[in-house]
């Protein structure tokens, strides 16, 4: 996130799983590897499915679906099937691993 005005553009905080918190794009395919903005991340949560779930950004709502994982998709701690719509700031969790979808990168 290199310029001011990328500041307050929504992104993806991964909380744990990781050595250190992850930042990233608001869009991202998320599970055991994680592909946002052509890279890739590896997280080892031996609960999350490969291919897990995908979070979308557009219009000031994000969308999160859930891929048929094993052990679901939680968003502010209610399990979901499909997908959902949110506004704001959200927590995902996949297995272990804690995603905090945050709207305003400026806090």
């Amino acid at each position: 996130m290199g310029t001011h005005d990328d500041v307050s553009a929504p992104a993806i905080v991964i909380a744990n799983g990781v050595a250190s918190p992850l930042m990233l794009p608001a869009n991202a395919d998320l599970g055991r590897v994680i592909k946002a903005a052509g890279a890739t991340h590896e997280i080892v949560d031996e609960r999350m499915s490969r291919d897990h779930a995908t979070v979308r950004w557009a219009h000031g709502t994000w969308t999160i679906r859930d891929l048929d994982s094993s052990n679901g998709t939680y968003v502010n701690g209610e399990r979901v099937l499909g997908e959902v719509k949110r506004r704001g700031d959200v927590l995902v969790r996949l297995g272990h691993t804690i995603f905090v979808l945050v709207a305003n990168g400026q806090g």
